[in-house]
């Protein structure tokens, strides 16, 4: 777990600081769902598997019912791979949530950025979306983040917001996505 935890980690720091890589490394403690379809990690899905801004289903095996967690959803390919003016683009961050919450799939807690569901770009190339849930070493203040979502670093925010950093990473998992060029 302690490998897993620093690998992934590891991958946010290198998106968040404009270094390529391929994928984060996926977690068998979660599941993803999104408008009621299943999201297997690291699978690509068509665009038009998203019709509504229902927040995603996030389950999480194993995580200790005394706890509070954090859930972050970000595309480090945004607006493209080619174009990294607003990589890391905030999709949704939810902390404090129980972890019946967690179990159950149905998020709850305080919400610092409401869900915006995947919206590459059109033509813009395959987007990579990244699930990370969070262990949090004690309440966060569940105040908004200010920054705009195309300027958030998810490194520095989990290194300010829960200080233990890669020793809070329980689960991960991603998928991608594209928006092809509407037809003429």
């Amino acid at each position: 777990m302690e490998t897993l935890n620093f690998v992934i980690l590891l991958c946010c720091i290198v998106v968040a600081i404009g270094i390529d890589y391929n994928e984060p490394e996926c977690s068998d403690a979660i599941s993803l769902n999104i408008d009621s379809h299943s999201i297997p990690c690291g699978s690509y899905k068509e665009y038009s598997f998203v019709s509504s801004t229902e927040s995603p289903t996030v389950v999480v095996q194993g995580v200790d019912q005394n706890a509070e967690y954090a859930v972050i959803m970000y595309d480090p390919d945004a607006p493209s791979k080619s174009n990294h003016r607003c990589r890391n683009w905030r999709h949704w961050v939810v902390v404090n949530v129980k972890e019946g919450s967690l179990t159950s799939g149905h998020i709850k807690g305080d919400t610092l950025t409401e869900y915006h569901p995947p919206s590459p770009p059109e033509g813009s190339g395959k987007h990579r979306y990244v699930v990370i849930v969070l262990r949090q070493d004690n309440h966060i203040n569940p105040d908004p983040i200010d920054s705009s979502r195309c300027e958030w670093n998810p490194a520095q925010w989990i290194s300010a917001s829960i200080p233990s950093g890669e020793q809070a990473i329980v689960a991960a998992t991603y998928f991608l996505t594209e928006r092809p060029n509407a037809e003429m």
